[in-house]
């Protein structure tokens, strides 16, 4: 509640007489504003800016003093912004000054960050801002303190920055008890902001209020590491000053961060947790930012003590590890999360946890490897809890979920479409070899191209999505093999030294994090033409992982890195197909791949059942049909023949050209086509089988009057003769 001018006077008169014993904070405190307020050379020295940046005598940053800014001690751009920010003569009209400032301070937090600091150190910044400019700030710099002093002298303003507050405080005070006569009224008039907070005979003797943990049963179990961390949090509320979709968020946050690993539902789900934990609300399919969440725009102290009070295995670390004298090397914390709420079959939830931990700088890494509280995460600590009843036992262990089940009528009634020729015993053979093992889906689809391998595994996966009534684009992964492929980042993504350690997520990360999301619901990733490169290269970590269980490796660093751990437990529910044209383009499989999966072969051909389903009566079409039929059976002994997709576009190419130029010119087109589009196909050494496929490819084009297929014919007959060896580019 808000003073009045009388009620704010008789706190300062109170103020006036308990505050005794506070002399040596006025002093330390006026020592370090006398500091700031030295000759130019002085002042710019590196010294005295370490001194200004750690001034913990003067008032404490809490939190953040435990961000680093000695990046910044020696940038002259920085330096210089400051020391005429300290000079500068500024508006004398309050809401001015105030704008101004804000400004000031939102620009000299950019520089400070220009400078290399890898943490936005907004409380120590605050904190420097009071000492060069005591008139202005406040020593009120916890959110506690701040938001007592600031209601306490202005009400709850909306929509003022934290910098404009404290010039605002500063100037309410001013009017009510009189100006400032020098430095020394000066720091007495901030300190007596921070009395305001908390009339106390020793300021910060007292311990911060106990958390207030949810019950077990409400809160998250755990929680992603996410890109930025507190920043990922701030940018989204920022983003959500006023009610925006989620579409519209998501939009933005990809503009300013560029593609990542986040599909718009794990998006959205990150905005449910920052909803549970009070700092967005949901109206009207709209988030918009609340009072908590615009807070946590400037300091992370609100947003660690939500973490901490509303999911769980935060406190548990802090816990862990200030029980263990000597700290806890990496493993052994994960054993002890692990057996106290064993349903995190994996490390990945308590690596997440262990990554938000360190960011905000509560735990660090020895050089020993083992992981210890450091001061700040130590006074967390004495906030938690202590629990009065024995604590209860662990929850019991849940068993993995079931896999959602599909049969194949299921899959056979939804892919029977009246364009499409399916071939049910390659079907059947798919969804056998999909379906006989627990932990490892893997099929091979070689043969003939142009058979519809990929489009098979397409289409059986887009049948058990539609069956179960789940959305593709989610579960569904269609990638196409490069030649470069050598290692796995094409697929699972690498870490980028050069840019801060971000990491750039492979084709396959988001269905392999969205398939260890959602245990229970299956995942299709499909790679077409799977060997057109090495595949015990790029395909390793999968192959360990799927035969072995092993987590699969997704990088090698310690920690993860913009969310994604360095390790995944290898997801059951992943199906993974790849399709293969074995010809001497490709790459051959060694017995390590072949033995991990079950090979589908598709070298049959049912032209009939084509041609039914673009059945027409006209003579152009039974042409086609005829010299497509004589053709494929003549080179079909020789492996030589042509699958669908050929024979549907020699069929387009001459139906097209007969309606466009008159039904005389088919024969024309027919011969062009099978020309350029069955010949290409035959090649191979002198044998029987290939002798043998050029006599009875030679007949048919002679029987179905095809004159430049039939010279062409034996040209390459000529040439096997000759060279023991044909191709259609000789």
């Amino acid at each position: 509640m808000v003073l009045t001018d009388d009620q704010l006077r008789a706190e300062w008169a109170r103020y006036k007489t308990s505050s005794a014993g506070w002399e040596d904070w006025r002093r330390n405190y006026l020592a370090a504003v006398r500091l700031a307020h030295l000759d130019p050379a002085t002042f710019d020295d590196v010294s005295t800016q370490r001194k200004l940046w750690s001034a913990e005598d003067a008032m404490s940053s809490g939190l953040g003093k435990s961000v680093n800014v000695d990046a910044a001690l020696a940038r002259t751009p920085l330096i210089e912004a400051l020391r005429a920010l300290r000079d500068a003569i500024l508006p004398t009209e309050p809401a001015a000054r105030a704008h101004h400032l804000q400004q000031e301070y939102e620009r000299v937090l950019g520089l400070v960050v220009e400078a290399g600091v890898s943490r936005r150190p907004r409380a120590k910044l605050q904190r420097y801002f009071a000492l060069i400019l005591p008139a202005e700030f406040t020593c009120a710099l916890s959110d506690d303190a701040f938001e007592a002093a600031r209601d306490k002298v202005l009400g709850h303003p909306v929509g003022m920055g934290r910098a404009e507050t404290h010039v605002h405080i500063r100037a309410r005070l001013r009017a009510t008890l009189g100006d400032e006569t020098d430095d020394a009224a000066r720091v007495d008039r901030s300190i007596f902001c921070w009395w305001l907070y908390r009339p106390l005979p020793v300021p910060g003797i007292a311990p911060p209020p106990p958390l207030n943990p949810w019950a077990f049963n409400d809160q998250y179990k755990g929680t992603a590491a996410v890109r930025g961390y507190g920043e990922f949090v701030r940018q989204v509320v920022r983003e959500a000053r006023e009610p925006i979709t989620a579409d519209e968020l998501f939009d933005a946050w990809r503009t300013r961060n560029g593609d990542a690993t986040y599909t718009r539902d794990s998006f959205v789900a990150r905005l449910s947790l920052w909803k549970g934990l009070g700092l967005l609300d949901k109206v009207d399919e709209r988030w918009v930012g609340t009072p908590d969440g615009h807070r946590v725009l400037d300091d992370d102290e609100l947003l660690i003590q939500r973490l901490m009070e509303r999911v769980y295995g935060f406190a548990l670390i802090v816990t862990s590890l200030h029980d263990a004298t000597d700290g806890l090397s990496k493993d052994a914390l994960h054993e002890r999360m692990r057996s106290q709420y064993p349903n995190w079959t994996a490390n990945r939830v308590p690596d997440s946890l262990r990554a938000w931990l360190d960011h905000f700088g509560l735990v660090t890494r020895a050089l020993d490897g083992r992981w210890r509280l450091t001061e700040d995460g130590l006074a967390w600590y004495r906030r938690i809890p202590r629990a009065k009843d024995p604590p209860p036992q662990p929850p019991p262990v849940t068993p993995p979920p079931t896999l959602l089940s599909w049969t194949y009528a299921d899959i056979a009634s939804r892919l029977d479409a009246p364009r499409l020729v399916t071939d049910h015993a390659q079907l059947r053979a798919l969804h056998a070899g999909w379906r006989a093992l627990s932990r490892k889906h893997f099929v091979l689809l070689t043969g003939l191209s142009g058979t519809g391998k990929t489009l098979l595994a397409l289409r059986y996966a887009r049948a058990v999505c539609d069956a179960l009534g789940l959305a593709p684009e989610q579960h569904i992964a269609l990638i196409a093999v490069s030649p470069e492929w050598h290692d796995p980042t094409a697929l699972l993504g690498y870490v980028n030294p050069l840019r801060n350690r971000s990491f750039h997520a492979g084709a396959a990360l988001p269905l392999l994090l969205h398939a260890a999301e959602e245990p229970h619901t299956p995942h299709f990733l499909i790679l077409d033409e799977m060997n057109l490169a090495p595949v015990e290269r790029y395909f390793a970590p999968f192959l360990s992982a799927m035969e072995t269980g092993e987590p699969l490796a997704l990088h090698h660093e310690d920690d993860a890195i913009d969310g994604v751990a360095p390790q995944l437990l290898w997801p059951s529910n992943l199906f993974v197909a790849g399709t293969v044209n074995m010809d001497e383009t490709t790459h051959a499989f060694s017995d390590k791949v072949l033995d991990r999966a079950f090979t589908v072969e598709t070298w049959d051909v049912d032209l009939d059942a084509l041609f039914l389903t673009r059945a027409r009566s006209d003579d152009v079409f039974v042409r086609v049909t005829k010299a497509l039929r004589a053709m494929h059976d003549a080179l079909r002994p020789a492996r030589r023949h042509f699958g669908y997709r050929s024979a549907h576009e020699v069929i387009e190419f001459v139906t097209v050209g007969a309606r466009e130029c008159g039904d005389d010119t088919a024969a024309e087109f027919l011969d062009a086509a099978v020309l350029g589009k069955v010949l290409p196909r035959v090649r191979g050494d002198d044998s029987p089988a290939m002798r043998q496929a050029l006599r009875d490819a030679l007949s048919a084009a002679k029987e179905h009057a095809l004159p430049r297929t039939h010279a062409k014919l034996e040209a390459m007959a000529e040439q096997l003769t000759r060279t023991g060896i044909t191709k259609f580019n000789a």
